[in-house]
C-alpha cells in the first residue's frame, strides 16, 4: 500500500509545535492567575498592615501610598515575569533553569 493513499495518516502540525504551544498556553495561564493571586494577596496584607497602624506614608515626599498601588505594582512585575518566562520556554533549551538564575540574580 502506498502511503500517499492510507486512510490512517492525517496531515497536521509537527508535534512538538502542538506541544511547544500547549505548554506556552499553560504557563500563560498559570501564570496569569498567579498573578491575580499575587495582587489580592499582596493588596490584603497592606490592608491589614494599614489596619493595624503601618503607614505607608513615602519618605521626602509625604504622600501616602495606596492600597491599589499595591496591586498595580505586584501585576505589573508579575506579568514581567511571565513574559520572561514564556521568552525562556520558547529560546532556552534549560528554561526553567535559566528562570531560576534570572530570577535570583536580580535580588543583588
Amino acid at each position: 500500500m502506498n502511503s500517499m493513499n492510507d486512510p490512517r495518516l492525517v496531515a497536521g502540525p509537527a508535534s512538538g509545535q502542538t506541544s511547544h504551544t500547549h505548554r506556552l498556553g499553560g504557563l500563560v495561564a498559570a501564570g496569569f492567575i498567579a498573578t491575580l493571586a499575587a495582587m489580592v494577596a499582596t493588596t490584603l496584607a497592606a490592608a491589614l498592615a494599614q489596619a493595624a497602624g503601618v503607614d505607608f506614608e513615602v519618605p521626602d515626599g509625604g504622600e501616602a501610598i495606596p492600597l491599589s498601588g499595591f496591586a498595580v505594582v505586584t501585576g505589573f512585575f508579575s506579568v514581567v515575569g511571565i513574559v520572561i518566562a514564556a521568552a525562556l520556554l520558547r529560546w532556552s533549551a534549560r528554561p526553567a533553569e535559566r528562570f531560576m538564575w534570572t530570577a535570583l540574580s536580580s535580588e543583588e
